[in-house]
């Protein structure tokens, strides 16, 4: 690897690695942990919109699959987490695969107000299927998973989740170099010319949503033993607008761009918290003031500045 690039790498690595050992304060070592589910949440968004080209505006479904999957199977059938775990995360990826088959036949608006419409069939389900998901009571005996009988929180749980961060970047980055990764810029850029070069665009776009719901199931299943506590409101439409956010602001379509995303909309609520009843409104316009004057985001604007 080039020495310029990997010096950047080498840096973050280290500052990961050394954060909790150098800060020392709970509330900030959980904001570090905040911000990679949202790194992670982002990657998988990015990977269905930023690279395929498909909009999903209830995104946080898959979100709340996993981490409700995960909650209920310990909670209701008393298994550990490490079972529930790849249970959770599979079947948050297979809803999206077979979900994909018939709602990516649409395009455009139609799709974006299909996928908002299952995002509100999941969150009533949650909250009316009470003899299952406890409704609006949610889950509250979620434990503290373990690892050989180490309890896997505060610091340990820190390392946890930059673990799942770190396998989840790979990943994506191995798959975009792949053949399906070109597939899917293929598909984004021409759909109708895909099939020319022998690209089924509906089975990969249904596998990148099911690739993408796997990603938020991962999150999902992390916050749910991060904060031992899920409910309905933990997985409502503001959740779907932040993954938006994540993949625009950071950069779409860039291998960078939900990690910087993951790192700015996960503290913006830090500075805005005096101006929660407008939460919606400053995003939609910090949304349309990147759409408008920084389309690439900010990963893409430095690249691009960066060559020219």
């Amino acid at each position: 690897m080039n020495s310029k690039k990997s010096a950047p790498i080498i840096l973050l690595s280290l500052i990961v690695i050394s954060f909790p050992l150098f800060i020392r304060n709970e509330y900030f070592i959980h904001m570090a942990m905040v911000i990679g589910l949202a790194i992670i949440y982002g990657l998988g968004f990015n990977l269905l919109y930023g690279y395929c080209g498909q909009i999903s505006f209830g995104h946080a479904a898959w979100y709340a699959i996993g981490a409700y999957t995960s909650a209920l199977l310990e909670v209701r059938l008393g298994m550990p987490f490490w079972i529930t775990f790849p249970i959770a995360i599979t079947f948050s990826g297979l809803v999206g695969f077979l979900l994909g088959l018939p709602i990516l036949r649409l395009r455009h608006h139609y799709l974006g107000m299909a996928t908002l419409g299952f995002g509100i069939v999941v969150e009533a389900v949650i909250v009316q299927w009470r003899e299952l998901t406890f409704g609006p009571v949610g889950i509250v005996d979620i434990t503290v998973p373990s690892f050989f009988s180490v309890p896997l929180k505060g610091v340990s749980y820190y390392y946890t989740v930059v673990f799942f961060t770190v396998c989840a970047f790979i990943i994506t980055r191995n798959l975009l170099r792949s053949r399906f990764g070109r597939a899917l810029m293929a598909i984004r850029d021409n759909e109708d010319a895909a099939p020319s070069l022998g690209i089924n665009p509906l089975l990969y776009k249904s596998a990148a949503l099911g690739i993408s719901g796997l990603y938020a199931g991962l999150a999902g299943v992390l916050y749910a033993h991060l904060h031992l506590y899920i409910g309905p409101e933990c997985f409502s439409l503001p959740l779907s607008v932040d993954v938006v956010m994540i993949t625009v602001v950071g950069g779409l379509g860039t291998l960078i761009g939900p990690v910087i995303g993951g790192f700015i909309i996960s503290l913006l609520p830090e500075f805005l918290y005096r101006f929660v009843d407008y939460h919606l409104a400053i995003y939609a316009f910090i949304l349309l003031m990147f759409l408008l004057f920084m389309p690439k985001g900010i990963a893409g604007t430095l690249e691009k500045g960066r060559k020219s």
